[in-house]
C-alpha cells in the first residue's frame, strides 16, 4: 500500500513535466511563484523536481529485503547513488525552495529542519554501512526515507483538507509539519516497542532469568547508605 502511494506520487510528479517544461504558471503548483521563480530558486526548483523522483523509487528497492539479499552488489551501487542525491540535490535544492514557501516562515522551516534531518540521518546510514553496523544501517535508513516520504504525506494530509473545506494555508502549515513528525515519532516508538520485545523474550527464554530476577531485586532495596547518581549524557534522534 505505502509503496503504491510512494510510486503513485513519483508518477504524478513527473506526469506535471508537461507544466514545467515550459514554464506554465497558471499550474497547481507554480501559482504565485512567478515573481520569483528565476536565477537560484529555477535552479534548485528544477534539480529537486528530477532527482526526488529518483530518490524515493531507488528507496524501495533499498529497503526490500528479498531484492537486497539477492542483489547485494546492486544494492550497494543504488546505495552510493542515494547518498550523494539526497546529499548534493535534493537536500540543497529543497532548503533553497523553502525560503519562498507560500504558507509563510513556519511552513519554510519545517522544510528546512526536515531537510537537515534527512541529510544527517543518510550521512548517518552511510557511515553505518562503511562500518558493517548493518542493524543501525538499516534503522537511519528507514529513518532518512520516512522523511522522503514526507512528500506523500503532504499530499494526502492535503487532499484531506480539501474534502474536509480547511483553509488551505493553515492545513498546508499544519500539514508541512506533521507530515515528518508524526511518522518520525512513529518509527522511533516501533524501534523502542521492538526492542523491549526482543529484551523480554531473551529473558523469559533464559534458564538464568529467575536468579537473574532475584538479583535485580536484591539491586532495588534500600540502600543503608545513600547514593549519589552519576549524570548521563546521550544521543537522541528525532
Amino acid at each position: 500500500m505505502a509503496a503504491a502511494l510512494i510510486c503513485k506520487v513519483c508518477f504524478s510528479t513527473v506526469a506535471n513535466y508537461v507544466d514545467y517544461f515550459p514554464l506554465n504558471f497558471e499550474a497547481d503548483f507554480l501559482i504565485g511563484r512567478q515573481p520569483f521563480f528565476h536565477g537560484l530558486y529555477s535552479v534548485a526548483f528544477y534539480t529537486h523536481i528530477l532527482s526526488a523522483p529518483v530518490v524515493l523509487l531507488g528507496g524501495l528497492f533499498l529497503l526490500n529485503k528479498q531484492f537486497r539479499n539477492h542483489n547485494l552488489a546492486l544494492h550497494r551501487i543504488i546505495g552510493r547513488n542515494h547518498v550523494v542525491m539526497v546529499l548534493l540535490l535534493v537536500t540543497p535544492s529543497g532548503i533553497i525552495m523553502a525560503q519562498h514557501s507560500l504558507a509563510g516562515w513556519t511552513s519554510g522551516l519545517a522544510f528546512v529542519v526536515s531537510s537537515l534531518l534527512t541529510a544527517i540521518f543518510t550521512l548517518f546510514a552511510w557511515r553505518r554501512a562503511v562500518q558493517r553496523k548493518l542493524v543501525s544501517h538499516g534503522q537511519w535508513m528507514l529513518r532518512s526515507y520516512v522523511l522522503l516520504c514526507s512528500a506523500v504525506t503532504l499530499r494526502l494530509i492535503g487532499g484531506a483538507s480539501v474534502l474536509l473545506a480547511i483553509d488551505p494555508i493553515s492545513s498546508y502549515r499544519f500539514a508541512s509539519w506533521a507530515s515528518w513528525v508524526i511518522p518520525l515519532v512513529t518509527l522511533e516508538l516501533f524501534f523502542v516497542s521492538r526492542k523491549w520485545n526482543r529484551k523480554s523474550k531473551l529473558l523469559s527464554s533464559s534458564p538464568h532469568s529467575s536468579a537473574l530476577a532475584d538479583h535485580e531485586s536484591a539491586e532495588f532495596r534500600v540502600p543503608i547508605a545513600p547514593q549519589i547518581p552519576k549524570g548521563d549524557d546521550g544521543f537522541s534522534s528525532s
